[in-house]
């Protein structure tokens, strides 16, 4: 899931993300839920990453070859410019 949100950031927006360990592990301890399977942790990355993501894009934030990072920060997770080209 988080390398498709990677692969359309990268075709759409010329913008890479790169996602910490950190932030995977968050992801995955924060989605995992047995009775419900993978619908949960489709629903975690909705709204841990895509929700804050598009916000980001309505924003106009998210410029054209820009390089961003998504970090775990206290409880839950940060997204932040590395570099702009």
């Amino acid at each position: 899931m988080l390398e498709e949100i990677y692969r359309n950031l990268l075709k759409q927006y010329q913008v890479t993300l790169q996602i910490d360990k950190e932030a995977e592990i968050f992801i995955a301890q924060a989605g995992y839920n047995p009775p419900y399977g993978a619908r949960e942790l489709r629903r975690t990355v909705e709204k841990l990453v895509q929700m804050p993501l598009s916000e980001l894009i309505l924003a106009g934030k998210l410029a054209n070859g820009s390089q961003w990072q998504l970090i775990q920060k206290d409880d839950g997770l940060e997204f932040s410019i590395r570099t702009q080209i």
